[in-house]
């Protein structure tokens, strides 16, 4: 009994450890009150009773695909190219993805508070990549 308990504790820490080690720490500039360090925290927040906009910047060399699951069909983003989103309601959330097989990317989120603007810059990535970019209806915006 002893011995399974122990295996099932090192299994579980192995698989924390394989875990934190793929998951991005993100933080939040600047912290909120409640922020604690950890890979499920809002990267950026903005305000949910002002009007949002979304800003991507294909900063990759190959095209990408884009959605938000409000609307319909993926829109094709080419390299160097940008897209502006507007007119969406909460939570939002937008995936992205590279057109390219074993191809991984990631995302430099911020917000310019005085006008509710997203802006979400999207670079290749190493063997790990993002996909998803969620507003929650209270503004925070997390990066999964």
């Amino acid at each position: 009994m002893v011995r399974k308990c122990l295996s099932g504790l090192i299994a579980g820490a192995g698989l924390f450890l394989i875990s934190s080690s793929v998951i991005p720490a993100w933080t939040q500039t600047p912290p909120a009150e409640t922020f604690q360090p950890g890979p499920w925290q809002p990267v950026a927040r903005v305000n949910p009773r002002q009007p949002i906009s979304i800003k991507i910047i294909n900063r990759t060399a190959i095209p990408i695909e884009y959605i938000l699951t409000t609307q319909t069909g993926f829109r094709r983003l080419s390299p160097g190219q940008t897209a502006q989103l507007s007119n969406f309601s909460l939570p939002a959330y937008l995936n992205i993805n590279p057109t390219r097989d074993r191809t991984a990317i990631t995302y430099r989120v911020s917000v310019l508070e005085k006008t509710n603007a997203v802006t979400v810059e999207v670079y290749p990535a190493g063997s790990v990549g993002l996909h998803s970019i969620n507003i929650d209806q209270t503004g925070a915006i997390y990066v999964y």
